[in-house]
């Protein structure tokens, strides 16, 4: 073989062996399949602490662009502070996406923490970054409301209609669910709360529409009233503090109101009040008059009374407040000579105008106001004149 032919074999040969190693590094370094998992819905959620989240938390997982069936998607909780739990009872479970490559949780409940937002996490092997679903506990928000209504009630219609008052306070959540609230009832003929707790209201209702007309439903545990212990009330707003109330449910006919409580701190300073009703024989009587309060005593009041066309001018009072209960009610015993104490459920349920204090059923034999079914509307620091 000459040379030149020698060296054109080499070159094909060199140039062969280069193809093929060409060739095999190729075959070699084929991308993997390329994983994303982001979120399909279920982010952006706030709820009250201990309830469950409206939506499911739904992640979309995809391969190359296109829905990943069968992937195994792991969501994941905070372990500590706000959080919540799956159907499982635990802040972590595993779900399968389906054929559109969604993997959707199972109900996520919040926990008792308030905070957020906070993340759960949803992941997927292969992919480099979880889908993180954005969740809010709320705390609960109460508002609490005071109510007092009086007029005739038909437990006795046989034998006459019954004047009587009732007056409230009431916890109200963000929903409008009553949550707790404590009531006196007296329509001075043997139906009364007992004293000195009252009736408890343990659940309920405020249905609103949008021009603040709507239903207020009470259940308590006293079932001589309303419907056997449920009382029913239609309300109309007048603004976002103040409403008008009557009583519907077929027990009693009467009226007043429902008002926001605001009194930031505890009543001190002079006030005014009006109360009106009946007495022992049901002859109407009135009373007015005013009284200053200072820690837990009632002091320097001065009251008149017309029982029936028998005039009392001037008659001085004073008392002692006990400590707010859970709903700013507290225990009111005024002391007015040459009378023995009259038991009043003082609840200092605020309003934007101030107090309001319900009558209870301990009074004296002789007293003019016994049993007398009223509530007396207190004007926080009124300066007037006392009567």
């Amino acid at each position: 073989m000459n040379r030149a032919a020698y060296w054109s074999f080499v070159v094909v040969i060199g140039l062969i062996g280069m193809t093929a190693c060409g060739g095999g590094s190729s075959l070699s370094n084929t991308p993997p399949p390329t994983f994303s998992i982001t979120v399909a819905s279920g982010s952006s959620q706030s709820t009250i602490v201990s309830t469950a989240f409206s939506a499911l938390l739904v992640a979309n997982v995809t391969k190359n662009g296109s829905p990943a069936s069968g992937m195994s998607v792991t969501f994941t909780a905070p372990g500590s502070g706000a959080s919540g739990t799956f159907a499982n009872g635990q802040a972590t479970e595993i779900d399968q996406t389906d054929a559109n490559g969604m993997a959707t949780s199972s109900r996520f409940t919040a926990n008792a923490t308030a905070g957020g937002p906070y993340m759960v996490a949803a992941a997927v092997s292969g992919a480099k970054t979880p889908a993180n679903f954005s969740l809010t506990n709320q705390s609960v928000v109460l508002t609490s409301l005071s109510f007092y209504l009086s007029g005739e009630e038909t437990t006795h219609e046989f034998i006459h209609k019954n004047f009587y008052a009732l007056a409230g306070s009431i916890q109200l959540d963000s929903n409008g669910n009553v949550v707790a609230g404590e009531q006196d009832y007296n329509d001075g003929n043997g139906l009364a709360s007992p004293e000195p707790q009252g009736d408890s209201i343990t659940g309920g209702f405020l249905a609103l529409s949008g021009s603040g007309q709507g239903t207020l439903t009470l259940n308590t545990n006293n079932k001589n009233l309303g419907s056997n212990g449920v009382e029913t009330f239609g309300v109309q707003f007048v603004n976002a503090n103040h409403a008008l109330i009557i009583e519907y449910d077929g027990s009693a006919t009467s009226s007043g109101s429902l008002d926001l409580q605001t009194l930031p701190s505890t009543p001190s300073g002079g006030f005014a009040f009006t109360l009106s009703g009946i007495d022992t024989g049901y002859n109407g009587t009135v009373s007015g008059g005013v009284f200053s309060i200072s820690g837990t005593a009632l002091q320097n009041g001065i009251a008149d009374t017309d029982d029936n066309g028998t005039i009392t001018m001037r008659k001085p009072f004073t008392g002692t407040m006990s400590a707010p209960d859970a709903f700013t009610s507290r225990q009111c015993t005024p002391l007015m000579a040459p009378w023995v104490p009259i038991g009043m459920k003082a609840g200092v349920r605020t309003m934007p105008w101030g107090v309001v204090i319900a009558p209870t059923r301990a009074a004296p034999p002789t007293a003019s106001i016994r049993n007398a079914k009223a509530v007396i509307q207190g004007v926080r620091n009124s300066r007037q004149a006392s009567p």
